[in-house]
């Protein structure tokens, strides 16, 4: 279950104890919400070491409406993506919420520019939460 309450306005002062990441790509306060959990929390090695997961999950929320103009006035979020994302690189994308219709409307170029600095930083986010780096071949362009 998503740490994400259902209210419209989060406290931007919770999100990082609440482990949601701030993908500010304009530094105008908006962007994107990411939240992500380890598909295997709990996954230890009989010696005690801790295994690198093998599943990522993603969701991530769009910045809507800003309270103010201040990084901690309330702000306003709707579902954008979610995603699982494997150690090989394979990814499943659900756009809204899983079980949503799957539509998803972009204005203009920015929009998809901020979508695709969006898609990489889950790429790479999913990789450190798995404690993993991709495969040869599998990393993300420079």
């Amino acid at each position: 279950m998503s740490t994400f309450d259902e209210q419209r306005y989060d406290d931007p002062s919770t999100l990082a104890a609440r482990g949601i990441e701030h993908l500010d790509l304009r530094g105008d306060g908006f962007g994107f919400l990411i939240e992500t959990t380890d598909g295997h929390d709990s996954a230890i090695h009989p010696d005690h070491v801790p295994i690198d997961a093998v599943t990522c999950n993603l969701s991530v929320r769009a910045i809507c409406s800003r309270g103010g103009r201040l990084p901690t006035d309330d702000i306003g979020s709707e579902p954008y993506l979610t995603a699982y994302m494997k150690w090989d690189s394979c990814m499943h994308i659900w756009f809204k919420e899983v079980g949503e219709e799957g539509y998803l409307h972009m204005c203009g170029i920015e929009a998809w520019t901020n979508h695709v600095a969006l898609m990489e930083r889950l790429y790479n986010k999913a990789f450190e939460v798995m404690r993993r780096v991709p495969q040869s071949g599998e990393e993300w362009p420079a």
